[in-house]
């Protein structure tokens, strides 16, 4: 499930009504400005490149000028087209594949936190269970989550940011011997072929060493 908390409530709510393992269990995706982190912790990470600050746009010099929040919603959503793989693979892997995840920011920062999950709910259509309202009202309304949708709407995404994935790891000797493992054997035949290698029957039990030799260990 993913969830949206500001600092405020956290402190003074949530570590009320919550369970210590149910807040241990979670995942925290602190964007904000204001709040620091000291290192890394285990299940937190500050999303600087989803935060406002960071558009060439301007995006919270604009707002603070006009306080128009329809000007920043059209810019702030602009902004996040351009980081819908961050945005994929912060919240909508994770909650496919059933991880808690919670959004952190100050209640002073909650302005562009609304504009952030309204774009997470159109694009994904995958809901977000406010716990400010939650602690305000009492209650939040219906939620249904419908994986299928949500793994249909990242179709495109997720082609990417594997893409992606596998080129990066294709640069380094750990990250070719993690691919290698991950092969299927004409995966394997496809790499040493592509490399000139031309491979026979007799071959195929030597196919891991084979690979080790011409592509885990290239350097080049």
């Amino acid at each position: 499930m993913l969830f949206r908390i500001d600092m405020e409530r956290f402190l003074t709510h949530m570590v009320d009504h919550f369970t210590r393992d149910d807040i241990l269990s979670m995942e925290y995706a602190i964007v904000s400005a204001g709040i620091k982190t000291a290192g890394r912790a285990d299940g937190m990470s500050k999303i600087n490149d989803l935060h406002p600050s960071n558009a060439k746009s301007g995006i919270i010099d604009t707002y603070n000028q006009y306080q128009d929040k329809a000007i920043l919603r059209k810019m702030y959503f602009e902004y996040l087209k351009e980081v819908e793989k961050l945005i994929y693979l912060t919240f909508v892997s994770p909650v496919l594949n059933h991880k808690n995840i919670c959004i952190i920011c100050y209640e002073r920062e909650n302005y562009y936190i609304d504009v952030l999950v309204d774009y997470i709910e159109e694009k994904f259509a995958l809901e977000i269970i406010d716990l400010n309202k939650l602690f305000i009202d009492g209650r939040v309304g219906r939620l249904y989550i419908d994986r299928d949708v949500i793994h249909n709407k990242a179709v495109d995404i997720r082609r990417t940011a594997a893409k992606e994935s596998v080129k990066i790891k294709e640069s380094s000797r750990d990250g070719r011997l993690e691919l290698m493992g991950m092969m299927k054997r004409k995966d394997k035949i496809k790499i040493l072929e592509k490399r000139g290698i031309q491979i026979n029957k007799s071959d195929h039990e030597n196919l891991d060493q084979l690979l080790m030799e011409e592509w885990v260990e290239d350097n080049e």
